[in-house]
């Protein structure tokens, strides 16, 4: 079985969530909030590649202070991924060394609270987390 498989995780620094913005012209949900994370690469383990994603995204080290939990998972139908499985993840991750740089796939960032986070136009994957 095919599988396209994503690791999110909720990036804590106090009592706030580190929310970050994807760009306008991304092809999947432009302009929406969501916690840093991504596909992970083939032969690629959870932890390792919530490391990656995250750093890449933000320019953070973390390390996990949760286990994984599955969010979301079905069927992609369309798309350069139709008919694969697709299966994303989250976890809490703490800041261990770093400064916020975000990648050329988001615009934006905000420290928020888990309440104030719910008022955000999020992906459906931060928002079933």
């Amino acid at each position: 079985m095919k599988a396209l498989i994503v690791i999110h995780s909720f990036v804590v620094y106090g009592k706030k969530i580190l929310l970050i913005k994807r760009i306008p012209t991304d092809l999947y949900h432009p302009n929406l909030w969501e916690c840093p994370g991504g596909k992970l690469d083939e032969g690629e383990n959870f932890f390792c590649g919530m490391k990656r994603e995250i750093l890449q995204e933000t320019g953070f080290s973390v390390e996990p202070v949760s286990p994984i939990m599955c969010a979301d998972s079905y069927v992609i139908h369309d798309g350069r991924y139709a008919g694969m499985t697709y299966i994303c993840m989250f976890n809490i991750a703490k800041i261990v060394g770093g400064k916020i740089a975000i990648s050329n796939e988001h615009n934006a960032f905000a420290w928020v609270s888990y309440p104030e986070m719910l008022k955000y136009n999020l992906t459906p994957e931060t928002r079933n987390a």
